[in-house]
């Protein structure tokens, strides 16, 4: 149920760290540091920088606050971040291991003979986007570990970057550093008695921090929940047709009656013959 409850935590519900004054001297007795070293592969060159940081700080973050809930001690996790392009003969030595999938068991032989005779944080976690798969148990994995020794050499480990399920991933790198306390008896740190788990600050005590050359390890403090990716637009508006060129001049109103023709002209009228004017003189007599 404990697990259960540590992976649905979700992104807006970030636990706060309590860190007391006694416990920010990493002398005291109930407080050890562990070093990691967030090695980021060329798979994360086009992500955004902010949301790549962001993320590895809360997962770190959530990470310490899950592994003092359960071992009642301060557990530091100091962490730097280096970059895969800037390591010549790793990268070369990783790069056969790559395609068409990140052979995980492969990748932490390469990581742990790389930095076996050089300067190393406790812990080596090569980050990637690729997909974790070695054709067998290994399909599509939020992250991968051999369960080596924590604190005698260092310990590599895979984790893929998966934005939106920081909580799972934080699981993921408690698990794996959890599966790396070996006590010797047998007994899995899961299943440890609570009056048994100095045994566990006793082992991680020993641990020697170190980190790469020219970096320096930070402890994380609470950081702001990643950044969320932009809003995808809405649905564009129908764009509004552009008013039709005219066509011409207007053209006059149509009458509802049409007017009637004018009546056509008939041949003009004959003029009357002259009124007959009486006279005085008298007629001459016909004799025929």
């Amino acid at each position: 149920c404990l697990w259960l409850c540590l992976i649905c935590t979700s992104v807006e519900c970030l636990p706060e760290f309590h860190v007391s004054s006694r416990d920010q001297d990493d002398t005291v007795s109930d407080a050890v540091t562990v070093t990691i070293n967030y090695m980021l592969d060329n798979s994360l060159n086009t992500e955004n920088k902010e949301r790549v940081e962001a993320w590895l700080s809360w997962v770190t973050y959530k990470a310490m606050f899950d592994l003092q809930y359960f071992f009642g001690f301060t557990l530091y996790l100091k962490y730097t971040t280096t970059y895969l392009e800037n390591q010549g003969d790793l990268k070369s030595d990783i790069q056969p291991y790559e395609d068409p999938y990140l052979q995980p068991e492969e990748a932490i032989s390469t990581l742990a003979d790389y930095y076996r005779d050089r300067k190393h944080s406790d812990i080596v976690c090569l980050v990637t986007k690729k997909t974790l798969n070695d054709g067998s148990l290994v399909r599509n994995g939020y992250g991968y570990s051999d369960k080596r020794p924590i604190c005698k050499d260092v310990l590599p480990i895979l984790l893929v970057y998966a934005p939106g399920h920081e909580a799972y991933s934080s699981h993921m790198l408690v698990t794996m550093i959890m599966d790396s306390i070996h006590l010797g008896d047998g007994q899995h740190v899961f299943n440890l008695p609570s009056d048994k788990q100095t045994k566990v600050m006793d082992l991680l005590s020993k641990c020697k921090n170190g980190h790469e050359e020219g970096s320096t390890p930070i402890t994380p403090s609470k950081p702001v929940s990643p950044p969320l990716p932009p809003v995808p637009p809405s649905e564009p508006e129908l764009p509004v047709p552009p008013p039709q060129p005219p066509t011409g001049p207007e053209q006059p109103e149509v009458p509802q009656v049409p007017p009637q023709a004018p009546p056509i002209p008939g041949p003009p009228v004959p003029p009357e013959p002259p009124a007959a004017v009486p006279t005085t003189e008298t007629p001459l007599p016909d004799y025929c």
